[in-house]
C-alpha cells in the first residue's frame, strides 16, 4: 500500500497564508477599480489633446497634421479606449493638456491594475503626468549619445 504524500506542516501553512495574501490582493485590486470607475465616470475629452494628437506633437508635426490626427480618437467615453490603442500610444501622456491628462489617465490606472506588467513599450517606462518626462527628442540629444 502506497502511503499519502503530505506536504511538510510549514509548507502547508505557507501556501495558505500566499493565498490568502493573493485573495487580499485581488479584493484591493478590485476595489481601487470601482473607485476609478466612479471617480471619473462621466469625464469626457472635451477640447482636450487625445492620444494621436499627443502622438502628433512628440513626432514635430505641423498644426494642420495635429489637427487632423483627432479623427483617429473618435472615443465619446475613456472606458472605449482599447488596450491596444492604449499600449501602443502610451508614452503620449507626457504631451496632454489637463483635458486629455484627466480623459485619459482613468484608462491608464485600469490599464495598469489589469495589466501587473504595464505597458510593453520597453525602455520607456511607465507613464508619466505631462511635462515631468523626457520625450523622444531630448532622448536622442541627450550629451554622449
Amino acid at each position: 500500500m502506497q502511503q499519502e504524500e503530505r506536504p511538510h506542516p510549514r509548507h502547508a501553512k505557507a501556501s495558505a497564508l500566499h493565498d490568502e495574501r493573493a485573495a487580499e490582493r485581488e479584493a484591493e485590486r478590485l476595489r481601487l477599480i470601482r473607485q476609478v470607475e466612479a471617480a471619473f465616470d462621466g469625464v469626457e475629452l472635451g477640447d482636450g489633446v487625445s492620444l494621436h494628437q499627443a502622438r502628433g506633437m512628440d513626432d514635430h508635426a505641423s498644426d494642420a497634421e495635429v489637427a487632423a490626427a483627432r479623427a483617429l480618437d473618435a472615443e465619446g467615453r475613456w472606458q472605449d479606449v482599447s488596450d491596444e490603442k492604449l499600449d501602443r500610444l502610451s508614452d503620449t501622456l507626457p504631451f496632454m493638456d489637463a483635458e486629455g491628462f484627466r480623459f485619459y489617465l482613468p484608462r491608464f490606472m485600469l490599464f495598469a491594475l489589469k495589466h501587473d506588467e504595464g505597458p510593453s513599450t520597453a525602455g520607456r517606462g511607465r507613464p508619466t503626468p505631462p511635462s515631468t518626462g523626457p520625450t523622444r527628442a531630448s532622448r536622442r540629444t541627450r550629451p554622449g549619445s
